[in-house]
């Protein structure tokens, strides 16, 4: 169950051309139905992430913290279309 508003609004961009946003305002947000019989409370710990090969003992001792763990980097999201400009904030 969500309660709440949807607000519209509009600014002028830096190249004068007037742009429109709708946005959703959640006031109260709650779960209804039944709970999963899942012993977790149906979180998943990975979150469909890609998680980094285990480490033997010695390794991990040894050396610092991978920076990928599992995350990406800035080039992974370079080619999504959407340039900075095109974004109010």
């Amino acid at each position: 169950l969500i309660e709440g508003e949807l607000q519209n609004r509009s600014y002028v961009d830096k190249n004068n051309i007037t742009r429109y946003i709708t946005e959703i305002i959640v006031d109260r947000a709650s779960f209804t139905g039944d709970k999963r019989p899942e012993s977790n409370g149906g979180y998943q710990q990975n979150a469909g992430f890609p998680e980094p090969p285990p480490q033997h003992p010695a390794e991990a001792a040894n050396s610092a913290p991978s920076a990928s763990n599992g995350s990406y980097t800035a080039q992974d999201f370079a080619a999504s279309g959407a340039a900075d400009d095109d974004y109010p904030f």
